[in-house]
């Protein structure tokens, strides 16, 4: 992708006690800003600086990108938190393409942001290390300089393709909630063809898995299957013996019915 105009809201200090000091944010700072525009904002960060920023940019950026501490309750500027809110003001008023929270737990903000704004958004499910944060971070700002990457979600998926440790979430301008379409349908889809819950690894390798499985059973059904209901038409031909032809058959028809449902939920996730 070309260069793209980027808000980098880093604070690696703050006056808020229980949060230690992140000076190994400016790693993170050098790695976008060698292949995009960017404006980093001077620390100290104050919330009413961030909104200013975003007003008096025009074009609005591309992406805003924050780095630093988030908990419960909100961003972790210098000398306060920050709500989720107000978070979801400024993605509002500035409507970036992407906003990335590169911060301990961010999937509450980023689901917020994505049920009110139409903005994507790069975040994690989890705490993760200072290194591991900031080593995602310039590898992804790397492939997303690359020519031939063609979307946000294409360079997140080559830096982290089973999202172990960044997730990716499409602004939609509705609800969203845990557990949504998608991911119902790939739960729905592992109990037609067994095995355990597969749900935290990721839904594009949970869709690499369950097309192996559906496969296996579409080769039991041809290598078994279809075979057995054929001894069984020959030997149950006579009329005193179709009650029990009826049972095989019935028993035939309902496993191919199964495979045909998964195979239909694995088409419908696939769209």
């Amino acid at each position: 992708m070309e260069s793209l105009r980027v808000l980098v809201v880093k604070v690696s200090i703050t006056d808020v006690p229980g949060f230690e000091p992140l000076p190994q944010l400016q790693r993170e700072v050098v790695a976008i800003a060698a292949h995009n525009s960017i404006r980093e904002m001077a620390e100290p960060v104050r919330r009413q600086d961030i909104l200013r920023t975003i007003l008096d940019e025009v074009p609005p950026f591309n992406i805003i990108h924050f780095a630093g501490h988030l908990c419960e309750e909100g961003f972790v500027d210098s000398t306060e938190i920050i709500p989720l809110d107000m978070i979801v003001m400024y993605i509002q008023t500035g409507k970036p393409e992407l906003v990335f929270f590169n911060t301990c737990s961010s999937e509450k903000v980023a689901e917020l942001v994505a049920s009110r704004c139409e903005s994507d958004c790069i975040f994690t499910i989890s705490n993760i290390e200072n290194d591991d944060a900031i080593e995602f971070s310039e590898m992804f700002y790397s492939v997303l300089s690359l020519s031939d990457v063609r979307s946000y979600k294409e360079a997140r998926d080559r830096v982290d393709p089973t999202g172990s440790r960044f997730r990716y979430l499409p602004g939609k301008n509705m609800v969203v909630r845990r557990g949504d379409e998608v991911t119902q349908r790939l739960d729905a889809l592992e109990r037609a063809v067994g095995g355990g819950r597969l749900g935290e690894i990721g839904i594009i390798q949970r869709q690499a898995i369950l097309e192996a499985r559906v496969n296996d059973f579409e080769e039991y059904i041809k290598d078994e299957i279809e075979p057995t209901l054929a001894v069984v038409r020959l030997d149950h031909a006579s009329p005193q013996k179709n009650n029990s032809a009826l049972l095989w058959a019935i028993f035939g028809a309902s496993f191919i019915a199964a495979v045909g449902i998964a195979s239909l939920l694995l088409y419908m996730v696939q769209r």
